[in-house]
């Protein structure tokens, strides 16, 4: 009868100790999953954080391009150079590059 509850508690105990490994596995697993996930967020943060620098010194060419739209000597070379317009009686020579 004593070899028999020996029996048990040693089974009791193997499958306690392979219950813990297996926890300990699938949290090993877990957290690596997790550190992966984690660094590939980082990456897509960093991507993000340049494309929005990047967008950030568009904005402001813009808005340094929109102040000068109210400067009349801008609006006139934009109207020359954009549209080809010309000044009463004034005569455009254009040169044809060989």
């Amino acid at each position: 009868m004593a070899k028999n509850k020996k029996k048990k508690n040693l089974r009791g105990s193997t499958f306690l100790l392979a219950l813990c490994i297996l926890f300990l596995a699938y949290i090993s697993y877990v957290v690596i999953i997790q550190e992966m996930k984690s660094i590939e967020l980082e990456k897509e943060l960093a991507s993000r954080r340049l494309e929005v620098e990047r967008l950030q010194e568009s904005v402001d060419r813009l808005e340094v391009e929109l102040g000068q739209t109210k400067d009349l000597d801008y609006i006139e070379k934009l109207a020359r150079e954009r549209l080809k317009m010309v000044k009463p009686n004034e005569l455009i020579y254009i040169i044809k590059e060989e």
